[in-house]
């Protein structure tokens, strides 16, 4: 019997529901607001779905949506509401909804949206796995400096995840290590309309601010002077030092924690930049030493905390 956590404010409504659900033979939790329902879903680790009305949220639906959906995003959602416009269905497919009913809706559709719903859970399981797989294959390469071969595990993905932000970053980072700048840019554009504003990796506007940086520059191998002056930064929107005697301007990507290299692409004019592809601390000092062989001179752009 499949469990179904109902979030609905009404009392009246919430009470027809539990009724329909359980003669369609469903085991029915219910809350009424946000809170009780993460309260709950902390403590009920059996619900398969969460059938919510999305005036549950206040008057930034989307918003809490997208908290619920960060903080439990293996639990499949269903959104009931009376306001379904065609901006409002766009904000739910990049929240990666799995479907919406529309009120008002008989027992009979609400039941075959929970079936289908539940039908597709153990597929989505199973391509939750082969998406995870095939991320790490692409982060992996990516981190040791392989672009081309990045693209089919990412395009594999992207084909089981077609909505997901970072597997769309990451193949912008894979096409910015190319040197594919427009196709990059284009990329990075189509994450950001898909972003849900969490990531511990690459962040697709990060890469914008990179393509503007440096502009068009193609790669190159790393040429600096016998002790090189570097400027390492972790956010490209962060003003740079204005040294001219600076060689090089290091963007961490952070793909990955153990694998790294370095991508150069001399700049029209001024510095080179540098793309690592690992994180600022261990991972870079190594990566400069093996590189350049000699001790360096940087400083460190960091953002800003609070």
């Amino acid at each position: 019997m499949s469990r179904v956590l109902v979030v609905e404010p009404d009392p009246t409504v919430q009470q027809v529901l539990d009724q329909a659900l359980v003669a369609a033979g469903f085991a029915v939790v219910t809350a009424s607001s946000v809170d009780e329902a993460r309260s709950l879903l902390d403590r009920d680790q059996e619900v398969e779905v969460a059938l919510v009305e999305l005036r549950t949220f206040g008057d930034e639906p989307t918003e809490g949506l997208r908290a619920l959906r960060r903080d439990y995003p293996a639990l499949p959602v269903v959104v009931m509401t009376t306001l379904l416009t065609t901006r409002l269905l766009i904000e739910l497919l990049r929240l990666h909804v799995e479907d919406v009913v529309g009120k008002p809706f008989s027992p009979r559709e609400l039941r075959q949206t929970l079936e289908r719903v539940l039908r597709g859970r153990q597929a989505s399981s199973d391509g939750a796995l082969d998406y995870a797989a095939a991320m790490a294959a692409a982060r992996r390469v990516l981190a040791a400096g392989s672009p081309a071969e990045a693209e089919p595990f990412l395009r594999r993905a992207r084909a089981l995840a077609p909505l997901d932000p970072e597997a769309m970053t990451l193949l912008g980072v894979a096409r910015e290590l190319a040197g594919k700048d427009v196709d990059a840019d284009h990329a990075y554009r189509a994450a950001l309309a898909l972003d849900t504003g969490v990531t511990d990796g690459p962040r697709p506007w990060d890469g914008l601010a990179r393509l503007s940086a440096y502009g068009g520059a193609p790669p190159t191998p790393p040429v600096l002077s016998p002790a090189p002056r570097i400027q390492v930064v972790e956010d490209p929107s962060l003003p740079r030092a204005e040294d001219p005697d600076l060689d090089a301007i290091v963007f961490a990507l952070a793909i990955s924690e153990t694998e790294s290299t370095g991508v150069c692409r001399r700049g029209p004019s001024g510095p080179m930049f540098v793309l690592f592809t690992g994180r600022v601390g261990p991972q870079l000092d190594r990566w400069l030493s093996r590189t350049f062989e000699r001790p360096v001179v940087r400083s460190v752009a960091q953002r800003e905390v609070g």
